[in-house]
């Protein structure tokens, strides 16, 4: 991934407080991120495309973050989720993704699962979480706690989100 995660040891549910300093300091770390070429441009749906699985799970993230839809497992054998059913209502997430045109026929899902395993620590581990910024389709970061938990170890895990209040 890009390195703009700050993880976060397993919690029951994350403090607000916590959550809301996270965002209170998002537009300066994510202004940064930018001026460092650290972050695909929103707008800039090809370069999510052409990043492939690491691309897609970012977007994935995003839509969990910005989305009606909470929760998205990732699954051995089984389709991808489409980031348009993961935007759910949210009229600006449902125009980002369909501007996303990923290739899910021909994403790994083993590599997508490696790239999630890898993020939230859960090679060994049966649950993990993941604390980041994330840029809305506004352009204003989003402070989120995701958590993830292996459904069937190795095979599919399950990745939810929670927003700063």
């Amino acid at each position: 991934m890009f390195g703009w995660f700050k993880k976060k040891p397993a919690q029951p549910q994350p403090p607000a407080d916590e959550l809301r300093a996270l965002q209170a300091d998002a537009d300066k770390v994510h202004r940064g991120f930018i001026a460092e070429g650290r972050v695909a441009a929103r707008e800039d749906a090809e370069a999510w495309v052409a990043a492939g699985e690491s691309g897609y799970v970012n977007c994935v993230l995003t839509m969990l973050a910005e989305g009606t839809v909470g929760t998205a497992t990732v699954a051995l054998g089984q389709p991808l989720p489409r980031l348009d059913a993961l935007a759910g209502e949210e009229p600006s997430s449902r125009a980002w993704a369909a501007r996303l045109r990923f290739p899910l026929e021909s994403l790994s899902a083993q590599a997508i699962l490696s790239i999630l395993a890898e993020s939230f620590e859960v090679r060994v581990a049966q649950s993990g979480t993941l604390k980041t910024v994330l840029v809305r389709s506004d352009g204003s970061p989003l402070a989120v706690l995701f958590t993830a938990r292996w459904v069937e170890p190795g095979v599919a895990l399950a990745v939810t989100a929670l927003r700063a209040p």
